[in-house]
């Protein structure tokens, strides 16, 4: 078996049977080109014949050698002997070493091989030991670690975002080891937005949204938010608009329709999951107007005042009824003005300096009591002195 020191091969061979004058080393002058097995034959060393082994000089540092020994005596050379194993010239004992610059730092998308193929030199080959931010990385069904005698191969064929960190290679044998780190990203879309998205400010046609960063962007940085609504009734998810920030305003909502919310992160790989509101939220401001009182009665009546009572409104809307605005029309008028506020403990009114009318003229007014919007008409009547004359002895009343 032949033992490889740097540039020189040390050979070995079993005795003969018989003196021989020398023996003679030959060896191919390169084993590496592809016409190696038709090379001639050359002289390496020649040794005594009393001698079964010697040492092959002046090789070349890195070159693959096969040898063959022929032995001489007083009648010439016989015949070779079989070759040897190929062998390559290098130190039979050597500390791990390998390129470090080859360990360069990688950014892949999710789903793609992460892979180093790093060449060596090592004699005998070393164990190959692979960390991910410091915790030993074990040859498995994601991970493939093979080490040869001229390289070592780290492969995980489909990677996903937890691939992420800083992976070291440790070559270790027992004349020494060697070491080297690179950063490996794997970028992916980002982590659904930080909970809980609040839902604050609601009006009967918009509403707030709020919510936090995610946790993980991904491993690139986030470009905008996506915002969504469902109408409940209606069952599927429409687009409510974008967002740089960490809140919305979602307006155009429908007053008293039920709403849910979601929003997504977005970054240059795509988006994330959606974070959801916890629960749907009702689209109305947060006191609605109370209901309208019931038609106010016309309880007394004289040339100059009309005495007016109404039942009080069913619902407040969720806040105490601050007072009541009585509003007066001439009949044939579109216009409604306030002829009165009065206070919300009170359901009555004497109202006072009405114009009085001439009994011939057949114009009567109606009179209208609520909040905003929400009002009820009174009865309507011809308002003048309540007793008069023979000829006028009556007062007439609709409702």
């Amino acid at each position: 078996m032949p033992f490889v020191i740097s540039n020189t091969l040390r050979l070995r061979s079993s005795t003969p049977t018989w003196n021989f004058q020398t023996f003679q080393f030959l060896a191919p002058s390169n084993l590496m080109t592809p016409t190696w097995p038709y090379l001639p034959w050359e002289k390496a060393a020649e040794v005594p014949g009393s001698q079964t082994k010697g040492t092959a000089p002046n090789l070349t540092e890195g070159e693959e050698y096969e040898f063959r020994v022929i032995a001489v005596n007083k009648g010439g050379p016989g015949e070779p002997s079989e070759a040897s194993k190929s062998v390559v010239a290098k130190p039979r004992f050597q500390a791990p070493t390998f390129d470090k610059t080859l360990l360069q730092d990688l950014i892949v998308r999710a789903g793609q091989k992460i892979n180093y193929t790093i060449p060596i030199e090592a004699s005998p080959r070393p164990k190959a030991k692979w960390t991910v931010n410091g915790s030993p990385i074990e040859p498995g069904v994601r991970a493939d670690i093979q080490t040869f005698n001229n390289q070592t191969v780290f492969e995980i064929l489909f990677s996903v975002r937890s691939d992420t960190g800083r992976y070291t290679l440790t070559l270790e044998n027992k004349f020494g080891q060697c070491s080297a780190s690179a950063n490996v990203t794997v970028l992916d879309r980002p982590s659904p937005p930080g909970g809980p998205l609040i839902v604050s400010n609601v009006t009967k046609e918009s509403a707030r949204l709020t919510w936090k960063t995610p946790l993980d962007d991904g491993g690139s940085p986030i470009l905008h938010y996506i915002i969504e609504k469902m109408d409940i009734s209606r069952g599927t998810w429409s687009d409510a608009g974008m967002a740089s920030s960490l809140t919305h305003e979602v307006v155009r909502l429908v007053h008293r329709k039920e709403y849910l919310f979601r929003v997504k992160a977005v970054n240059s790989i795509g988006e994330s999951d959606a974070l959801e509101v916890d629960k749907s939220v009702i689209v109305k401001n947060e006191f609605d107007e109370p209901d309208s009182p019931g038609k106010p009665l016309i309880m007394d009546w004289d040339k100059d005042h009309v005495d007016l009572e109404w039942p009080i409104p069913k619902s407040d809307g969720g806040s105490p009824i601050t007072g009541y605005i009585v509003q007066k029309k001439e009949k044939g008028s579109p216009y409604w003005v306030n002829a009165l506020h009065v206070p919300a403990l009170q359901n009555s009114v004497n109202m006072y300096n009405l114009m009085s009318r001439m009994w011939h003229d057949k114009e009567v007014s109606n009179l209208e009591i609520g909040l905003g919007n929400k009002r009820r008409k009174s009865s309507s009547a011809i308002y003048h002195a309540k007793w008069l004359g023979s000829e006028r002895d009556g007062v007439e009343l609709s409702w």
